[in-house]
C-alpha cells in the first residue's frame, strides 16, 4: 500500500501585492506568501533594491532549523495588486528585511495571528 504524504500538507497561498515606502515614492509589484502562523512579515532584501528606508528597529528571525538571523525592521505600505486606486487602501506594516528569506515577501495574516508580537522600536 502506497501513501501520498504530499496530500497531507497545507497548500501554500500566495497573493499579488503592491508594496511602497511610507512616502509612496517607490512602488514594486510582487507575490507574497500568506502565512497564517507567522508573527511578523518578512521581505527579501533584494526586493527593496536601493530604497532608502529608515530602520525603526531590529528583530531576531527564528526558524525550525539553523541559527537565528538578525533583521532590520522597516515600515512599508501594502495593498492588493488588483487595487485600482493609490490611496487609502494601503495598509501600513512593519516588516523584517532579510537577505536569507526563502520568499520575496511573507505576509502575516492579521485575522489568524496567534498573539501580538512585541517589537522594540528605535527612535532617531
Amino acid at each position: 500500500m502506497q501513501h501520498h504524504f504530499v496530500d497531507d500538507y497545507a497548500k501554500l497561498q500566495y497573493v499579488n501585492v503592491k508594496v511602497t515606502d511610507q512616502n509612496k515614492l517607490n512602488l514594486k509589484m510582487m507575490s507574497g506568501l500568506c502565512d497564517t502562523r507567522a508573527e511578523i512579515s518578512v521581505i527579501r532584501t533584494s526586493m527593496l533594491n536601493d530604497w532608502e528606508l529608515p530602520v525603526i528597529g531590529k528583530f531576531k528571525l527564528r526558524g525550525i532549523v539553523g541559527s537565528p538571523v538578525s533583521a532590520d525592521l522597516v515600515k512599508l505600505n501594502v495593498t492588493l495588486a488588483e487595487s485600482k486606486q493609490d490611496g487609502d487602501e494601503y495598509v501600513s506594516i512593519i516588516c523584517a528585511v532579510c537577505s536569507e528569506a526563502n520568499d520575496d515577501l511573507v505576509c502575516i495574516d492579521r485575522q489568524s495571528s496567534r498573539k501580538p508580537v512585541q517589537i522594540a522600536i528605535t527612535s532617531d
